[in-house]
């Protein structure tokens, strides 16, 4: 999973994402979670798409933390990020096929 910032929604749904490390990522208009808007901070995951890196799965970092709050701060407190903007993380796809979850 990766980190990044919503840059630009279009009329008909579809986006952009710009990670940490600036690289931007093309977000489908039905993979935004409802209510995600242009500037809010998102976790996504990705594919390779035809035409570079493209999100599959687009969630707002609220959202995360309303619902994993106490696993966000043991984070924090142990100083281990929870995610890298732009290193190499397995896609949905690897996650499912080796049966990580």
């Amino acid at each position: 999973m990766k980190a990044g910032k919503v840059q630009w929604i279009s009329p008909k749904g579809y986006g952009f994402v710009t990670l940490g490390c600036g690289q931007q990522v093309f977000v489908p208009a039905h993979v935004f979670e409802d209510g995600v808007e242009q500037g809010h901070d998102v976790i996504l995951t990705t594919v390779d798409g035809h035409f570079g890196p493209t999100a599959d799965l687009v969630i707002s970092q609220a959202s995360l933390e309303t619902v994993l709050p106490q696993t966000a701060g043991q984070a924090e407190q142990q100083d281990a990020p929870l995610l890298s903007p732009c290193e190499s993380s397995p896609t949905t796809e690897e996650t499912l096929s080796s049966g990580r979850r």
